[in-house]
């Protein structure tokens, strides 16, 4: 039998924070946060959003880089449908 500490291991890094997700700021009225939380969540959670500033309407969708492009397509279409959503940082 080979003794554990012998054996040689080989580690990976892990990703870096960057590498691991995306953040996507936006703005919208404070009156639909909860709808846009829907939204993103109904998606397969294609996003997780956060809402930093309840009282100005600012939120955040945390988003794997794989799935950015999508999550910034359903952002944009949103936005073009309700005038009080606009993208600060994507």
């Amino acid at each position: 039998m080979q003794d554990i500490k012998s054996s040689k291991r080989i580690c990976f890094p892990g990703p870096s924070p960057e590498q691991r997700r995306r953040r996507i700021v936006f703005r919208v009225t404070p009156a639909d946060i909860s709808f846009i939380v829907m939204i993103l969540e109904s998606y397969d959670y294609i996003a997780i959003p956060r809402t930093i500033d309840p009282v100005n309407g600012i939120m955040e969708a945390l988003v794997s880089p794989d799935f950015h492009g999508e999550a910034m397509s359903l952002i944009t279409a949103l936005a073009q449908e309700s005038p009080g959503l606009s993208i600060i940082a994507g």
